[in-house]
């Protein structure tokens, strides 16, 4: 869900990145598609999620209330 508070659920496999409007990475590491990823302790702001997987990147506009 977006916008959200707790969790984020990867939609596909791969590594990912989340980094928040300054540049700052927050989080990384490798996902598989459906897990979810724990936001809860984040500030509330805009972040970019960054899935790649081979070769290929997709970003997401994540919401954090």
């Amino acid at each position: 869900p977006n916008p959200t508070s707790d969790y984020i659920i990867s939609s596909k496999s791969g590594a990912y990145k989340l980094v928040d409007i300054s540049g700052k990475i927050c989080q990384q590491g490798y996902t598989e598609a459906g897990q979810s990823l724990s936001i809860g302790t984040l500030q509330k702001g805009i972040y970019i999620l960054t899935l790649t997987a081979n070769h290929t990147s997709t970003s997401y506009k994540i919401i954090i209330q």
